[in-house]
Order: structure tokens, then sequence, then C-alpha cells
């Protein structure tokens, strides 16, 4: 399986903080998916084996199949999102406030009932 963790190097001060997690993912045969899913304290020594899983899966999500298939996903999204925008022209402020998106004292810039 691609990203799995076969064994891991330390070298440097506290190292020993950071062998925990890599130990535990190679014993139990878990992927580097799996360890950027994992939430770790910052900022510790050991978040140093987090940034380099989550450095690994993006890497993943950039080749084919999933870049290209994310590209489309979020140029679908977008259009989606631009069609269903509501209007940001002084002219929809009367149909948004008959929806109940802006009240009319909203519009006014006051509060009801104030001088």
């Amino acid at each position: 399986m691609l990203g799995r963790l076969v064994g891991a190097t330390l070298v440097g001060p506290r190292a020993g903080e950071i062998l925990s997690d890599l130990t535990l993912a190679v014993r139990h045969g878990l992927t580097t998916r799996d360890l950027a899913g994992t939430t770790h304290p910052y900022p510790t020594y050991n978040d140093a084996a987090w940034n380099a899983a989550v450095a690994d899966v993006r890497s993943r999500l950039v080749r084919p199949p999933v870049g290209p298939a994310l590209r489309v996903a979020a140029r679908l999204r977008r259009a989606w999102l631009d069609h269903t925008a509501p209007d940001p022209s002084p002219h929809s402020i009367g149909k948004a406030a008959g929806r109940g998106v802006l009240s009319g004292a909203a519009v006014g810039g006051g509060v009801a009932g104030a001088p």
C-alpha cells in the first residue's frame, strides 16, 4: 500500500520524543495518511513527523487521478457558488429583504425604535 511506514531513522535533539509515534505507525502498519490525520499538539518536536506525513499526503493529492479530479471538483464548486450567490447590487436589497435576508433596520443603518 502506498504511503505505508516501514521504518524510520531519527537523528537530533529530542529524537526520542518523535520516536513513539513512528514506532507505533510501523508496528501497526499505518500510512502517512493515518499519521497526518492524527491530532498532534503544537509546537513540539513531535510535530516534525506529522509535518512530514502531511507533506507526503499533499504530494499524493496532486498526482493523477486524484489531482485532475480535485481540480474539476473545485471548478464545479466555484461555478455552483457563483450561480447561487446573492446579487450584491443595490437593486437586490429590496428583493433580499422580502426574503428575510436583510431587514429594513439593517438597510437603514439604525435600530428599530431608536431616535
